[in-house]
């Protein structure tokens, strides 16, 4: 498994992010809107970002009105910033939707339908109660989430604490008696993994790999069916995807495309620091919403202060064996 610390720090290294991120005394921000990642949120931490916001004039926009910008269809005036949440945890509903409104900020929330009504998930009546707001809009985060084997080479044998996230999302899928499960039997042999969305295809054991055409019909259906659940549940067009782990490939995009999407949303990604009037649809990135600190107005932070507080954050996490954003 990838340090995500180091991941992130390598990002910084190599330039992958906005100028308001690296530099010291940053431009303010006005010809790009920078995209921000939440997960699972406390009423603290949460608060804190929202009034940084507010006291500095930022404003809020949706994933389909930051397409419809970069699509050169609209003009978003002033600072405007996007804040987005994968997967959901229960607490976008409890804490995140109430401090938004006390706000009068919007966001977008990336669900996976497989997965929502289990615990600590939201439910479908949380869903299509806030899809009726003006404050939230579902998008998709694909139909599971799903990690699959690519490589014939054991990494590891499967034991309880093995994986962290509560939710289940790091867990690969396997499949146990002709059914797919993400419920795992100790010392069930790992292969290499990495995300259904990838371009690597699936390997199932024994020397046996999917083919092409099984591997685009897979990601087909994960993206079609994500779509169609969403749409029946919330009667809203569902036209926009964010990757899992921010893991996306050609093949995605393409099928993503056939599938009706007008946008992906992706992790930090070298090449495109931020995202644009002309910038691809397809390849629009996000940061984690630490990096709201980073933005230009009083109460910034230093870039020092972002990574310690990260690196224990984590560390933290990882010692009491939680769950780890």
């Amino acid at each position: 498994m990838k340090n995500p610390f180091l991941t992130e720090l390598c990002f910084y290294l190599r330039n992958a992010y906005p100028p308001f991120v690296r530099q010291i005394f940053p431009c303010p921000i006005k010809d790009y809107i920078p995209v921000f990642i939440s997960h699972k949120v406390s009423p603290i931490d949460f608060e804190k970002k929202l009034f940084f916001l507010k006291e500095n004039g930022y404003k809020t926009c949706k994933v389909s009105e930051l397409y419809s910008f970069v699509s050169g269809k609209c003009i978003l005036s002033g600072t405007t910033v996007c804040l987005t949440f994968d997967d959901v945890h229960e607490s976008f509903y409890s804490v995140a939707y109430p401090l938004l409104k006390k706000y009068g900020f919007t966001a977008t929330a990336f669900i996976t339908p497989m997965f929502i009504g289990s615990k600590y998930w939201i439910s479908w009546p949380q869903i299509q109660e806030l899809a009726k707001t003006d404050t939230v809009e579902f998008q998709s985060h694909t139909l599971e989430h799903k990690r699959i084997f690519v490589s014939d080479r054991i990494v590891a044998n499967f034991t309880e604490g093995l994986f962290k996230n509560e939710l289940w999302l790091d867990r690969p899928t396997v499949i146990i008696n002709g059914k797919e499960t993400k419920d795992i039997p100790n010392d069930f042999p790992l292969y290499e993994m990495d995300s259904r969305m990838s371009d690597k295809p699936r390997y199932f054991s024994r020397g046996v790999w999917e083919t092409k055409k099984e591997q685009s019909d897979a990601i087909l259906f994960d993206l079609k069916e994500s779509k169609r659940i969403l749409e029946e549940k919330t009667q809203k067009p569902i036209l926009h995807l964010a990757y899992p782990w921010g893991i996306g490939s050609n093949l995605s995009v393409k099928l993503c495309k056939d599938a009706g999407y007008l946008s992906n949303f992706w992790g930090p990604t070298h090449g495109i620091p931020y995202n644009k009037v002309g910038s691809d649809p397809y390849k629009l990135i996000r940061l984690k919403d630490d990096y709201i600190f980073r933005l230009p107005g009083k109460g910034r932070i230093s870039l020092g202060s972002v990574f310690l507080k990260k690196f224990i954050r984590r560390t933290t996490a990882k010692q009491k064996g939680k769950d780890i954003y």
